[in-house]
């Protein structure tokens, strides 16, 4: 099976653990042609097919046993990833921008929505992964837009929202200081795998911040 979430950030590893271009590129090109694939087909689980979690291999269909659905992580990760490729080889780069503007415009929309946690344990419309995740996403994702995809539209919706989920993050803060990552499960690692993965270096929750 491949995995939405586990997929996004295994090829985002892979990119960055690659010396150079040359030894990443044969498996990034595949990996975005599976999301071309993947993305663009109807959906037997009655959601939309950007918050399946997983696919069945080679296939690239969704898988339609039961499972915790919708997870809407998928969607932000994999644009960071998307678009962490397409800057270490622009010649993807438009390529990659149909697949990017088509994740963020669902996070753009539907940042709120409910779903299942990183653990597929639990379900909230609250999780600090998701907001901390997708944050990122737009905000390098509206760069992407009017450097790439010369769309300030899309690029203006993208900070806008982004701005809104910063402001929610605030709330995830106790008056100890402590990070939760939804109320319906306090404490959980997940705020750490945020923290890893979402940071911008801009302050907002930097790993090392109080």
């Amino acid at each position: 099976f491949a995995w939405a979430r586990d997929g996004a950030l295994s090829m985002n590893a892979y990119l960055q653990s690659k010396p150079s271009l040359a030894e990443a590129e044969q498996k990034m090109d595949s990996w975005i042609a599976w999301l071309e694939r993947s993305q663009n087909q109807p959906d037997p689980n009655n959601i939309n097919i950007l918050t399946e979690p997983k696919y069945v291999i080679p296939e690239g269909t969704p898988y339609t046993g039961g499972w915790c659905r919708p997870q809407n992580d998928g969607p932000g990760l994999r644009a960071i990833t998307a678009m962490a490729y397409a800057k270490a080889k622009p010649s993807v780069a438009q390529k990659a921008w149909g697949i990017i503007k088509q994740d963020l415009d669902w996070v753009a929309a539907n940042y709120t929505s409910a779903g299942c946690d990183l653990w597929e344990e639990v379900k909230s419309d609250d999780f600090f992964w998701n907001r901390y995740t997708m944050r990122k996403a737009l905000l390098q994702g509206a760069d992407f837009a009017k450097s790439v995809g010369s769309d300030e539209s899309r690029a203006s919706t993208y900070k806008s929202v982004a701005g809104t989920i910063t402001n929610l993050l605030e709330k995830h803060v106790q008056e100890d200081g402590y990070v939760f990552e939804s109320q319906n499960r306090q404490r959980d690692a997940a705020v750490i795998e945020a923290f890893n993965v979402g940071d911008m270096g801009d302050g907002v929750f930097a790993p090392l911040s109080k």
